[in-house]
């Protein structure tokens, strides 16, 4: 973080880049609110093809379009919904030259955002995916774990 902070300061980009630390939870929607973009970016490694970093449904749900450097089944949603563009993750001048997309095609900027919005209202509901969930551990107390979920519930 202190690299980070010293970069925005030795470049001057204070006005376009923040640095929040943790913010308490009624404060993140208005600052979604406030953004143009919602970058997703993670390691290059193989503990996080599993992850699915919540800034992605949060992003979706106030239709944000999204950058996203994570691998696996974060790139995989973002793909299904055709709500962000991916980049190669730890690949700065990808990056930029997805960030620059974006900027430069406003209309393809919206039409992810409004593409993330849908879905998270249609597949992506904290109550749906509870029930799912809470489906799933019923098998594994039955004992029926070699019958997974269905995908398409999801």
């Amino acid at each position: 973080r202190e690299r980070i902070e010293q970069l925005i300061d030795t470049h001057q980009l204070g006005q376009w880049v923040k640095m929040t630390g943790l913010l308490p939870k009624p404060q993140i929607a208005k600052l979604l609110a406030s953004i143009d973009v919602v970058l997703v970016h993670l390691k290059n490694h193989e503990l996080f093809q599993s992850v699915l970093p919540s800034k992605i449904f949060e992003g979706m749900a106030m239709e944000k379009p999204l950058l996203v450097g994570v691998k696996g089944d974060a790139a995989d949603i973002v793909t299904q919904e055709n709500c962000g563009l991916l980049f190669e993750p730890e690949n700065e001048s990808e990056l930029l030259a997805k960030l620059d997309e974006l900027k430069e095609n406003t209309a393809l900027a919206t039409s992810l955002a409004k593409n993330g919005r849908k879905a998270v209202a249609a597949r992506f509901q904290r109550d749906e995916l509870a029930k799912i969930y809470i489906e799933l551990l019923g098998r594994v107390i039955e004992g029926d774990v070699h019958s997974p979920v269905d995908s398409a519930q999801l």
